[in-house]
Formats: structure tokens, C-alpha cells, sequence
């Protein structure tokens, strides 16, 4: 459940901010799974409906699941997001540790010919 709420959150903030082609990615395969074939939870069937509605909504966007092994700035985010008491952005200053994390984490899944970061 609480997969699903981050990722609705992730999408309203996309579409918030306007981005296009935004590729969501998450280590939960059944919430992927579950949008990706439009079925239905009635546990989180709710958020599924908004999480369809806000992915057929004027953006493109498309779902994965990542094993955490590849995308650990993923885990970490979450673990750091339990504890905090609001929701928080970071706008022009990124977090170091994160930075280094997504160094990481692109280094690790980047063809050696790749050079971007």
C-alpha cells in the first residue's frame, strides 16, 4: 500500500511540475504488475483508480519494477521519508548522500560507454 501511495504522490508531483516522459520505478513488483494490467486490489483499489486516471492525464509516463539491489536510492528515499513529520522537496539543493547514491546506482546500470554523470 504504501508503494502505491508514494508513487501517486510521485505522479502529482510530475504533473504538478509539468515533466513529461517521466519513467516510474519501484522494487514492489505487485503494485507494478497491478498497474500494468489494470487490475484491480480492493485493498488499494482507490489509489490504482488515481494512479490510472493521472497516467491517461496529459503526460506520458511509463512503470518498472527494479530489483533494489539496482535502485537503491529508492530504498533509501523511502527509509528517510518515514521519518519525516511533512512532505519534503528539494528544488535546487539535492541532498549529498542522495547525489552520491544516484551516482551509484546509474555507474552500476550504465554501459561503460555511458557517461552522463
Amino acid at each position: 500500500m504504501e508503494e502505491a501511495l508514494a508513487l501517486r504522490a510521485a505522479m502529482l508531483v510530475a504533473k504538478r511540475q509539468g515533466w513529461r516522459g517521466v519513467k516510474f520505478e519501484t522494487d514492489c513488483k505487485q503494485v507494478i504488475d497491478r498497474i500494468n494490467s489494470g487490475e484491480n486490489d480492493i485493498d488499494i483499489a482507490t489509489v490504482l483508480s488515481d494512479i490510472e486516471r493521472l497516467k491517461s492525464s496529459s503526460y506520458e509516463c511509463c512503470f518498472s519494477f527494479t530489483r533494489r539491489r539496482s535502485n537503491s536510492v529508492s530504498h533509501q528515499v523511502a527509509k528517510f521519508a518515514t521519518n519525516l513529520e511533512e512532505t519534503a522537496e528539494w528544488k535546487s539543493d539535492f541532498l549529498v548522500w542522495l547525489l552520491e547514491l544516484v551516482q551509484a546506482d546509474y555507474r552500476g546500470s550504465c554501459s561503460k560507454n555511458c557517461n552522463m554523470i
